[in-house]
């Protein structure tokens, strides 16, 4: 196993973005977003796309870092998204075969249907999410979820991008239940990468405006979706929000049709 002992703890934590990385708008987070609950954790139609949606839950499609992390979050109300940035020391075998994976996913993955806990079915799409050429690799992902048969818009779309350094690497996840800029995703990405590259050449990142309040990392997912009574209750509570969410968009969407 070949781990880069360099990367220390307060180095991952360095490297991690801050909320100017972003552009307006954008605070430290207060918690993992409700919608995590309510369509990341499920069960895939599709045996091998099972690994994506418990890796998106749990934020680890990169496997899990095998030295020193950090992870941190971030907030827009207005939108109702929130990005989520990690950052570690890998394996680097486990490493290229993670990212190598998640090439193959907008083909293995393309199309499939997840069933949560309260049996609903939802349609998940992936397709490729180009990336600027940053670090030795990087693969780029964007993942729309949506009921089955609804003519409204995308009820959740969340970019994923993961840039290597090394052996070290950068997770980031910039999702929300309206439109998401895949600017805000490549801005961090660039930042990461950045801050990365400084830490691990030995050099201070440049500071940022604000420290962010570190956030913690979300619950490992459910093996399956036989979930037990609190895990409904969590996805009933998010999906609450979400139906609010929805109704608002087909309140907007009636407005609209009688202009």
């Amino acid at each position: 196993m070949t781990v880069a002992h360099t990367l220390t703890e307060a180095q991952a934590k360095s490297a991690l973005v801050g909320p100017a990385d972003l552009g307006e708008g954008w605070t430290p987070t207060e918690g993992a977003a409700t919608w995590r609950d309510a369509l990341l954790k499920g069960t895939s139609d599709v045996p091998a796309c099972q690994r994506l949606l418990d890796g998106l839950y749990a934020e680890n499609l990169l496997g899990e870092p095998a030295g020193a992390r950090a992870v941190t979050g971030f907030d827009d109300a207005e939108d109702q998204a929130q990005v989520r940035h990690r950052t570690g020391a890998y394996d680097r075998a486990a490493l290229d075969a993670s990212l190598a994976w998640l090439r193959t996913v907008p083909e293995t993955c393309g199309q499939f249907t997840a069933t949560d806990v309260r049996g609903g079915q939802f349609t998940v799409r992936t397709e490729t999410a180009p990336l600027p050429e940053l670090g030795e690799a990087r693969e780029g992902l964007r993942v729309v979820v949506n009921s089955d048969g609804s003519n409204l818009p995308a009820v959740l779309t969340l970019d994923f991008a993961a840039v290597r350094v090394g052996d070290s690497a950068l997770s980031l996840t910039n999702g929300g239940l309206g439109e998401i800029d895949a600017d805000d995703t490549r801005r961090a990405a660039e930042a990461g990468t950045r801050r990365l590259r400084d830490v691990l050449a030995g050099r201070t990142p440049q500071a940022r405006p604000s420290e962010p309040a570190g956030s913690a990392e979300p619950p490992a997912p459910s093996a399956s979706a036989g979930a037990g009574e609190d895990e409904q209750n969590e996805q009933d509570e998010a999906y609450g929000e979400i139906e609010e969410d929805r109704g608002n968009q087909e309140d907007q969407q009636e407005e609209q049709g009688n202009e």
